[in-house]
């Protein structure tokens, strides 16, 4: 009967001992925070010290939006001409004679990649363009039907030309 019992308190103690099954988790959402807003990210005026030991320990990234920090130049036409043989094979295997393969438009790559180079929106907008002529005519060659993708023509304006 100790035994039983001796084994049952080590066993309450041991579960208690144990790590957790999963792992703890806080997850933070804030509305309306920008970039310089918080003291872990620059803001001498704001403090926030339990967020700021929160990002100092890892506890989250630090996340900048990307951004444009110099000239815009393509990378290639590897991966993209990879995409090309990928859809052309698919299209092949179903029988499909025209398909389409959609791009971004320069004004969506401006809107969620701003430049810190430009030294205007028209100038980065006439970079972007001259980088992804590439990339659109590959794929017109290659006898897909280009699209376009870009709701930047809906939204971009107010979002970009914000001081006119």
């Amino acid at each position: 009967m100790r035994t039983l019992l001796a084994l049952l308190l080590c066993s309450a103690f041991a579960m208690f001992a144990a790590e957790p099954l999963h792992p703890n988790i806080v997850l933070i959402f804030v509305d309306d925070v920008g970039y310089g807003d918080l003291a872990c990210y620059g803001n001498p005026k704001i403090k926030t010290p339990h967020l700021d030991r929160l990002a100092r320990d890892g506890g989250t990234p630090k996340y900048t939006r990307p951004m444009c920090t110099g000239p815009v130049v393509s990378k290639g036409q590897g991966e993209l001409q990879k995409d090309i043989a990928n859809l052309k094979a698919a299209m092949a295997a179903h029988g499909v004679e025209r398909g389409f393969m959609n791009a971004a438009s320069p004004g969506v790559i401006a809107l969620f990649q701003p430049s810190d180079f430009h030294k205007s929106v028209d100038d980065y907008l006439a970079d972007l363009a001259e980088a992804m002529r590439h990339e659109y005519e590959a794929i017109v060659a290659a006898g897909l039907i280009l699209q376009i993708d870009a709701p930047d023509l809906g939204l971009g304006r107010h979002m970009m030309y914000r001081d006119l």
